[in-house]
C-alpha cells in the first residue's frame, strides 16, 4: 500500500542522513522539514497518524543529529505546528503506539541520537528542544507526564551542563506555567 511505502520510504531516509551531513543538508535544501510536517497535516492517513508521526519524529532525529543549520532551521520554522501534530497524532492514539514511544522519541530529539532507556549519561545536543519537550509535557495525560519526569530528572541530576543548558531554555519557568 502507499502507507507501507511511506513508511518504507522514512526509514530510508533515516539511514541515509544519520550522523551525514551531506545527506543532511541535501535534504533541507529540498524543504524536507515542512514536507515532513506536511505529512502528518494531512486528513489521507488520519487513521494511521499515531504511527506516521512516531516514524516523522525519528527522521527528524535523523535529520537534526550532530547538525547545527538543520536545527537552526527547524527553530526558525517554529515547534509550534509540530507540537500541534503531536498532539493530534496523541488524541488519535487508539491504540496506544505513540504514547508508548514518544517520550523515547522526545528524548532522542534531546540528545541527537536513539535514546535507550538504560543507566548512563547523555548529554543534551538539542536545547531548543526543551521548551517543546515541556510545552508538550502540559498536555500529556498524568501518566506520562510522571514518565517524562521520570525520564528528565537523570538528565540533570548529575550533570552541570545539562542543567545550565535548561536554565538557559527557561525549563524551570515552563515548569512553573
Amino acid at each position: 500500500s502507499d502507507f507501507s511505502l511511506l513508511l518504507d520510504l522514512l526509514d530510508v531516509i533515516v539511514r541515509i542522513t544519520k550522523k551525514n551531513s551531506l545527506s543532511q543538508k541535501r535534504f533541507k535544501e529540498v524543504g524536507a522539514f515542512l514536507h515532513f510536517i506536511n505529512l502528518l497535516n494531512t486528513e489521507k492517513h488520519a487513521d494511521r497518524l499515531p504511527i506516521l508521526c512516531a516514524r516523522v519524529l525519528g527522521t527528524f532525529v535523523a535529520l537534526l543529529s550532530n547538525n547545527p543549520k538543520n536545527k537552526k532551521t527547524l527553530r526558525i520554522l517554529g515547534y509550534d505546528g509540530l507540537k500541534r501534530l503531536v498532539l493530534r497524532a496523541l488524541q488519535a492514539d487508539s491504540s496506544g503506539y505513540l504514547r508508548c514511544r514518544i517520550i523515547d522519541l522526545l528524548f532522542s530529539l534531546l540528545i541527537d541520537d536513539q535514546y535507550l532507556r538504560k543507566d548512563g549519561q547523555y548529554m543534551i545536543q538539542s536545547p531548543d528542544v526543551l521548551p517543546f519537550l515541556f510545552q508538550l509535557c502540559d498536555h500529556f495525560e498524568d501518566n506520562l507526564k510522571h514518565d517524562l519526569m521520570d525520564t528528565f530528572i537523570p538528565f540533570v541530576e548529575n550533570n552541570t551542563l545539562n542543567r545550565s543548558l535548561c536554565c538557559q531554555q527557561g525549563v524551570v519557568y515552563l515548569l512553573l506555567e
